[in-house]
């Protein structure tokens, strides 16, 4: 385990003993701490309907909005990897296309956000990387996405 590991998952307790009249002061501010942590950001996933660019909206909202706040709060990312995903429906050079247009959407909404473009890198797939072989609606779906993922 590294120093940054332990650092990272530290566990606070306090007596009330002699500070009893600070208590509520000390509660207010754990109550005020960022709710979501590094391994819970770390790698997020946006998907995509097919032959289309621009991400679901229920993902888009909920996905980007994660990662938007939680970027704000934590100086430590050097590196943000953006890389972009297509299903085979499609040529293969239309979905390289495809994944390549998927990814810089992510990235265009990173960068407008306020994210530093130099910590970003993006890679596109094209159907090279199927997280499912299958050829259900549903594994189309899990294939056809963006994934964006932070590192220290």
């Amino acid at each position: 385990m590294s120093q940054d590991d332990l650092i990272d998952s530290v566990l606070v307790s306090m007596s009330t003993v002699r500070f009893r009249s600070v208590q509520p002061l000390f509660e207010q501010c754990v109550g005020g701490l960022y709710p979501e942590n590094f391994e819970d950001i770390r790698s997020a996933g946006i998907h995509f309907d097919h032959d289309d660019e621009f991400p679901r909206i229920e993902e888009e909202d909920s996905a980007f909005l994660s990662l938007f706040n939680y970027l704000k709060v934590d100086n430590k990312i050097n590196e943000i990897v953006i890389s972009g995903h297509a299903d085979f429906s499609g040529s293969e050079c239309y979905n390289d296309t495809l994944s390549s247009r998927r990814a810089w959407y992510v990235y265009d909404m990173l960068v407008s956000n306020g994210i530093d473009p130099s910590k970003i890198r993006v890679n596109y797939f094209g159907e090279t990387q199927p997280v499912t072989q299958g050829k259900s609606e549903a594994d189309l779906l899990a294939n056809r996405r963006v994934t964006v993922k932070l590192y220290r």
